[in-house]
């Protein structure tokens, strides 16, 4: 039963990956653009690669190595670098978005007289500049 814990410790413990993430790093881009609500998935990928940490540390913990604070550093500057590029995504869609926006309110919009006959209403309702704002307002 303990074997059987041990291999599955060893599967799951994802050191094995490290280099692999990186590789992934399109797909997890691309999944961002098309639904920034995934970002939230991605915390359990995170958590899962921050197990990386430990097993290098405990190695070094268990020959009472004085380099096990540098080591620490090290994994951990290399999570944050892999987290960091991960995320890189968030920002440049926001503001992406954003642009777009400016673009339809300052380009597309026409200005609506402060006097307006009912007859005329129709022709400044603007409605599919108006779905196009309200769609990026609410990505």
């Amino acid at each position: 039963k303990s074997e059987v814990l041990n291999i599955l410790e060893n599967i799951s413990d994802l050191s094995y990956a490290w280099q692999t993430l990186v590789d992934y790093t399109p797909v997890f881009h691309e999944r961002i653009r098309k639904d920034p609500q995934s970002v939230v998935l991605l915390r359990a990928t995170f958590q899962k690669a921050a197990s990386i940490l430990d097993v290098p540390l405990v190695r070094v913990n268990s020959i009472d190595s004085p380099d096990a604070v540098s080591v620490a550093e090290y994994y951990s500057a290399e999570l944050v670098e892999f987290v960091r590029l991960v995320l890189e995504v968030v920002p440049v869609s926001v503001f992406g978005v954003l642009s777009k926006i400016v673009t339809i309110q300052t380009g597309r919009m026409v200005a609506i007289p402060s006097r307006l006959e009912g007859k005329d209403m129709k022709d400044y309702a603007q409605l599919d500049v108006r779905f196009d704002l309200a769609k990026l307002t609410h990505e």
